[in-house]
């Protein structure tokens, strides 16, 4: 599972790229290590890590989506835990920030896209394919 997690291009839907190209994105999952996206002469920095502790945990800080542009904190923490023959993988995305972000409007959007992901991610965990 931590694998797959952290070969973040496998298993991100495309769609929910600036490059449109999932093969762009690239994590270094250590701590100060990056998420991010780079095609011809552009890039983007989605998240900074945290902290990486392999196989257990992955903690991320960053706004993704409409949330970069806005002053917000937003964590993003990703738990495994063996549990019989698999691993029980536990997705939180936090953000925090004032009344003016908007926030609570932003809140479906956003948690829609993170849960896509999450789905993709398992299934490309147990399949090989998102």
């Amino acid at each position: 599972m931590w694998r797959a997690l952290t070969n973040w291009s496998n298993w991100w839907d495309k769609a929910h790229s600036y490059s449109v190209k999932a093969e762009a994105i690239h994590l270094d999952p250590r701590g100060g290590g990056l998420l991010l996206e780079r095609w011809d002469k552009n890039s983007v920095q989605h998240a900074v890590v945290l902290s990486a502790v392999a196989p257990s945990s992955l903690r991320m800080s960053g706004g993704f989506g409409q949330l970069q542009a806005l002053p917000v904190n937003a964590i993003l923490d990703f738990s495994l835990r063996g549990e019989g023959s698999g691993t029980q993988l536990t997705m939180t995305y936090r953000v925090a920030g004032t009344a003016a972000n908007n926030l609570d409007t932003l809140a479906v959007p956003v948690d829609s896209v993170m849960s896509e992901g999450f789905s993709r991610l398992l299934n490309y965990a147990a399949t090989g394919k998102p």
